[in-house]
């Protein structure tokens, strides 16, 4: 089986997680990959109760204005709207394009001088274009207002190398299983400014935590620590030859960056006349390949399809252990499937 939902949860793993050596404490691993401090290491079940747990905590009142990307995962979205309807604060979309990711800036500066930002969240990878948002850039901007700034690098964490004490990002937020390697059931994530939290998030204490859970993402850190730009030239690698084989079917959808350097390795993809699902089903059956729809992964940019008549997606993610022959047979799959199905 070809396992190509990599997004999702990175399979296989690297390391084998049941052998009985010894381990660092987790937030001090946790720490030295991020280059932070394990003060600033706080743990959760997984990124999205990060994400909940943070946006929740925070001090926001009526005068508050909260800036989202519109490719922002559907827990952020949910949680910022929960705090629009309980506190009255201003959300504001900042001017990017949900599909390539790159800032409108003249539009932006003029946003934040009209509306100056109290906080500011960026989803630094779309999970389903796989666009990378100079997140940077932008925090940069929003920091000479004052504003706290979230990164959401559930998705980017591992591959794009992550300095957090010389980032523009305020906290930072990480999955366990993804792009880290390790097993479900942890994430959490990194704060470096002091109060900024209404109450203290309720986060997880190290013995709440699995020990198969601890080891995996122990390990993983320290398999992944100086590997993270290789990984992502894999991904691209990947990447790039799938967007090149996908040209030679007629009617093929792909979104994201037109270029692999702009991306991460998840390349959501259409055939016209196909759908998601029926392409999902009929490729692991065909090929033994595991992809999946892409739909309902971003609510905001879903919505922003549906107004472009594009809805029936499917999603290839690359991880490191995937190959390019991995790759030509999907496109072999793919290219069987289109010669002996009519189009319905």
């Amino acid at each position: 089986m070809i396992y190509l939902d990599n997004a999702a949860d990175t399979y296989p793993k690297p390391i084998d997680f049941w052998s009985n050596d010894s381990l660092s404490p987790l937030k001090n691993t946790i720490a030295h990959f991020f280059k932070a401090t394990p003060e600033q290491v706080f743990l959760t079940s997984s990124a999205k109760e990060a994400l909940y747990t943070v946006i929740h905590s925070l001090k926001l009142n009526e005068n508050s204005t909260v800036y989202l990307t519109s490719f922002e995962p559907d827990v952020t979205i949910r949680t910022v709207s929960v705090r629009k309807y309980q506190d009255g604060i201003r959300l504001f979309f900042l001017p990017i394009d949900p599909n390539t990711a790159v800032p409108d800036w003249k539009a932006l500066k003029q946003q934040f001088f009209l509306y100056p930002p109290d906080v500011v969240i960026i989803n630094q990878v779309g999970s389903l274009t796989g666009a990378i948002t100079p997140a940077e850039d932008i925090f940069s901007k929003a920091h000479a207002y004052g504003a706290v700034t979230i990164l959401d690098a559930a998705q980017s964490a591992g591959i794009l190398p992550i300095e957090f004490e010389k980032m523009q990002a305020d906290i930072l937020i990480f999955s366990g299983h993804k792009k880290l390697y390790g097993k479900q059931g942890c994430g959490g994530f990194l704060c470096k400014r002091e109060n900024i939290f209404e109450t203290m998030p309720n986060v997880l204490k190290e013995e709440q935590i699995s020990q198969t859970v601890l080891e995996s993402l122990c390990k993983t850190l320290l398999w992944g620590m100086d590997g993270q730009r290789e990984k992502l030239q894999k991904e691209q690698e990947l990447s790039a030859e799938l967007l090149e084989g996908l040209q030679a079917f007629s009617d093929t959808i792909v979104l994201g960056p037109t270029l692999e350097k702009e991306r991460t390795g998840i390349v959501t993809f259409a055939l016209h006349g196909y759908s998601a699902d029926w392409l999902v089903n009929r490729i692991k059956q065909e090929g033994q390949i595991v992809l999946r729809t892409a739909r309902d992964t971003e609510p905001y940019l879903s919505e922003w399809l549906k107004a472009a008549k594009i809805e029936e997606f499917v999603r290839a993610s690359f991880g490191w252990f995937n190959t390019q022959e991995e790759v030509r047979q999907l496109l072999k799959t793919i290219g069987g499937l289109c010669k002996k199905t009519t189009i319905f």
